[in-house]
């Protein structure tokens, strides 16, 4: 368990913060997967320090063989399959491979014995990145339209706050504070969801509700289970 919460970290590491964009190789597939997966590839250097070199080679082709196919599916098949159903079939197989892997190596003491602090930083990784990627996608399937944005934008920032705020009040059993700041952010956003321009009701209830959700399924994940 150690061994996998501190790898599915490095795995959040390498598949989202790493990762270079995807415009830039917007004409060649081939070496947008090469940059993925090396870039993928590099947040398990930690475990180049406490494992084998010769389970180090194994994990890495493991995990390198996993994330190109995966890529590859995601890139042949993009437009012809929902956006967050593709999403959430290449995390969960790279996932899987991850629990694979860290079966076969020994833990690092280290981490042994600071396991709570590796779930708050796994919890943490979640709330960023992946969680706004996985609503944008649901945004794209459900409204029909992809509209461009980053990390940094105002409305994914927005979101991240929202996710922590409310893995904080959870972790606090405080679940009325997480209906404070829903009543909050409704309150700045009225003069927007009264005049409804392009449908921005559905979509701010959408991304308010599958913020939540989100963050309330990782903490139960991460200190319940």
């Amino acid at each position: 368990m150690v061994n996998f919460t501190f790898m599915t970290a490095l795995h959040l590491v390498g598949d989202f913060y790493l990762q270079p964009s995807e415009t830039s190789f917007a004409h060649n597939t081939r070496k947008l997967v090469f940059f993925r997966t090396f870039r993928y590839l590099v947040a398990f250097i930690p475990i180049l320090f406490y494992t084998p070199l010769e389970i180090c080679i194994q994990v890495y082709a493991i995990l390198a063989s996993i994330h190109v196919l995966t890529d590859k599916l995601s890139i042949h098949t993009n437009g012809k399959q929902k956006k967050t159903i593709l999403f959430l079939f290449c995390q969960t197989a790279r996932i899987l491979a991850i629990l694979f892997v860290s079966r076969r190596i020994s833990p690092c003491s280290f981490f042994t014995h600071h396991i709570f602090i590796m779930k708050t930083i796994l919890a943490v990784l979640l709330m960023g990145m992946p969680g706004s990627v996985f609503i944008r996608y649901l945004f794209t399937d459900v409204f029909l339209s992809e509209e461009p944005s980053g990390f940094f934008d105002v409305g994914s920032m927005i979101g991240v706050m929202e996710r922590l705020l409310s893995l904080i009040m959870a972790g606090f059993s405080n679940l009325s504070a997480i209906a404070l700041i829903i009543t909050v952010k409704t309150w700045a956003r009225a003069e927007d969801i009264k005049s409804n321009v392009g449908d921005f009701k559905h979509k701010y209830l959408l991304g308010t509700l599958a913020s939540l959700v989100y963050a309330l399924t990782v903490y139960a994940i991460c200190f319940r289970l």
